[in-house]
């Protein structure tokens, strides 16, 4: 597994074809607020990638969303979306 990019609430890597992306806990909040704003966050971003997709924007297709705050969605080369 190769990093790609870190941010404030996650880490995102590449395995294969594929992108993994991991909201990682944050120590300085109460474990139980933690678990649900990830849960929260990873479910709705989730959401969001299949409401895309469903209206046929371009966006990559979700493999696998679980309860362990991981995304995984297949890997688009091209440029970064903030370039």
């Amino acid at each position: 597994m190769k990093l790609l990019s870190q941010g404030a609430e996650s880490k995102i890597f590449l395995e294969g074809n594929r992108v993994i992306k991991n909201r990682f806990r944050k120590t300085y909040r109460i474990n139980e607020i933690d678990e649900r704003l990830r849960k929260f966050r990873t479910k709705r971003e989730a959401k969001i990638l299949d409401k895309l997709r469903k209206i046929s924007f371009p966006v990559p297709e979700l493999i696998n969303s679980d309860e362990k705050n991981i995304i995984e969605m297949d890997f688009i080369d091209g440029k970064l979306l903030k370039n």
